[in-house]
């Protein structure tokens, strides 16, 4: 994607400032503290996670004392679900069924089928 050279400064600008966010956006999570948080969590976990929680909670008081505490907490549960986002192994079965070879469902998952069977009483034959 190239901009044309009589394009106005504004839009040379904005490309610019799109190009450097995209140039190193790559992977926001692959910055120095969280690289060196994995390297730890994956010589030690437990002690890993016993630091990461110890320092949470304190942080979570302090957070309380200033009356920051709902907002931490949130932004906690934020964090939590970025950091444990990962890519599936190329023969894991995806969550979703469509994804996966023939439409295969995953052992236990609920459908409208088992619903219909299960609360409702009815005698809806299995696939």
């Amino acid at each position: 994607l190239k901009i044309r050279e009589n394009a106005d400064p504004e839009k040379k600008r904005s490309y610019s400032l799109l190009h450097r966010v995209c140039k190193y956006g790559d992977d926001l999570l692959d910055v120095y503290p969280l690289r060196a948080w994995r390297a730890y969590m994956e010589r030690n976990p437990t002690q890993c996670v016993c630091v990461t929680l110890s320092i949470w909670f304190i942080l979570q008081l302090a957070f309380a004392y200033m009356e920051f505490g709902f907002v931490f907490f949130i932004f906690s549960l934020l964090m939590a679900v970025i950091l444990n986002l990962g890519q599936r192994e190329p023969d894991e079965p995806s969550p979703y069924s469509v994804f996966n070879p023939n439409c295969e469902r995953l052992l236990g998952t609920l459908t409208a089928e088992h619903f219909e069977r299960d609360l409702l009483g009815r005698n809806v034959p299995m696939p």
